[in-house]
């Protein structure tokens, strides 16, 4: 992950723009988990409603993204999930989370 989507993420997760959801990435009123809001400041595409949810799409390959597509250390994307919808921290909170774990989340992901 780069320092400047981090930035962007911890901003936005601040921000109080942002409506937050636990348990799919985005909703049809546009309230997002952790890592939706990172898909949101990355400008990422969104597949098409599914119910009322919309999942996270692969730019180069129009797929769903999976935890091994963040860019960034593959445990982290389920940190984050955990925190996010198991214990339902909040966007302030998931935000010093990650500022204390930057290291981390800048790391280059392993190549398996």
């Amino acid at each position: 992950m780069t320092f400047k989507d981090l930035s962007l993420w911890v901003s936005a997760l601040r921000s109080g723009d942002y409506g937050q959801v636990h348990g799919p990435y985005k909703t049809t009123s546009n309230c997002y988990c952790g890592l939706g809001l990172l898909h949101v400041v990355r400008g990422g595409k969104w597949s098409t409603r599914i119910f009322d949810t919309f999942k996270p799409m692969n730019d180069e390959n129009e797929k769903t993204l999976c935890h091994d597509d963040w860019d960034m250390p593959s445990h982290l994307p389920t940190r984050i999930v955990n925190l996010n919808d198991h214990d339902k921290i909040s966007f302030d909170e998931l935000a010093d989370y990650i500022e204390l774990h930057k290291d981390e989340f800048l790391e280059t992901p392993n190549e398996d």
